[in-house]
């Protein structure tokens, strides 16, 4: 169960942590243009 889950956080991680930065850096730009 335990390595289920670590094998589970370990693929997901890294979309989600890339999808995060675009998140951020859509939001300052549009955060700096108003």
């Amino acid at each position: 169960m335990v390595t289920f889950t670590l094998f589970t956080v370990f693929t997901v991680t890294p979309a989600q942590i890339q999808d995060f930065r675009k998140w951020k850096y859509f939001y300052y730009q549009s955060k700096s243009q108003f």
